[in-house]
């Protein structure tokens, strides 16, 4: 009988530990699920007041907004840019005075400029304001100029960076 009940005993220790090992894990992953839910509700408030910032300094409203919210999503569906990097970009052309119309004109240039040179997102921004203002390119022929710039760099041993520095009107 106390064979038996050492037996018992043995397989209940063994039990209980891996019941104690399975609450291990699935703690562990409610920690880690947990940690994303903050990140991207940390992302999502970020990307919300670039957002507003943008409305503010662009005067734009609501639905002009929500119409370029949904364009930077996309776009950041289908470039190495999170949202919060593209409302950024876009929080600086406006401060620099486009117009919401001219902001979702200029983000396509500036996102593929910053594809190809490699740049980060601010600095394809300084780049596309430098552009437009130094050589007073219009948002609709920016496209054509930043191509321009790019194939310059393809061409000689200059990197991006050092086209937008010697820009800096």
């Amino acid at each position: 009988a106390s064979v038996a009940a050492g037996e018992s005993v043995a397989k209940m220790g063994a039990e209980t530990r891996v019941m104690g090992m399975r609450a291990m894990a699935a703690s562990a992953a409610l920690f880690g699920l947990g940690h994303i839910v903050n990140k991207a509700t940390m992302r999502f408030g970020e990307f919300q007041l670039a957002m507003k910032a943008t409305q503010l300094v662009t005067a734009s409203s609501t639905s002009e907004m929500d119409r370029l919210g949904r364009q930077i999503k996309s776009m950041a569906g289908s470039t190495e840019f999170k949202p919060t990097e593209l409302a950024e970009g876009i929080r600086i052309l406006g401060q620099a005075g486009l117009s919401v119309g001219e902001v979702r004109e200029a983000m396509v240039s500036m996102t593929e400029v910053a594809t190809a040179g490699m740049l980060g997102m601010k600095e394809a921004t300084e780049l596309t304001i430098n552009v437009m203002r130094g050589f007073k390119v219009p948002v609709h022929e920016l496209r054509g100029s930043l191509d321009k710039l790019t194939r310059i760099t393809q061409l000689t041993p200059l990197a991006m960076e050092e086209v937008s520095t010697s820009l800096g009107f």
